[in-house]
């Protein structure tokens, strides 16, 4: 009954997938290209050839979010938060969750 976060790349994501099929993977995104250059170099003392690398490996990842059950727009902290708190929460909702509690109802 825990929930478990990971910060995982595509490869991770997909070997996650593979062992827990029922896991539910949320992809985070920025709300632009120029918002995710700003934070790679703003963040990085890399060399402009690495930023560059780094910026092609974003491509191919967010090319890949096809494969996610949801993406999540990471703009505003506390928005992309919330958004991910209510996936979560909607997830526990699912009716093959709450299906357990469904037949102890009843038995009562």
């Amino acid at each position: 009954g825990k929930d478990i976060v990971l910060d995982i790349d595509i490869q991770g994501a997909q070997a996650v997938k593979k062992k827990m099929p029922e896991a539910i993977l949320i992809f985070l995104i920025p709300p632009s290209w120029n918002e995710l250059q700003r934070r790679i170099t703003s963040r990085s003392s890399d060399s402009p050839e690495e930023i560059k690398k780094r910026l092609e490996a974003a491509k191919k990842e967010i090319l890949a979010a096809r494969e996610f059950d949801y993406i999540v727009i990471n703009d505003v902290l506390e928005d992309a938060l919330k958004e991910l708190v209510s996936i979560i929460q909607a997830t526990k909702a699912r009716a093959n969750k709450r299906w357990p509690e469904i037949k102890r109802l009843l038995q009562a």
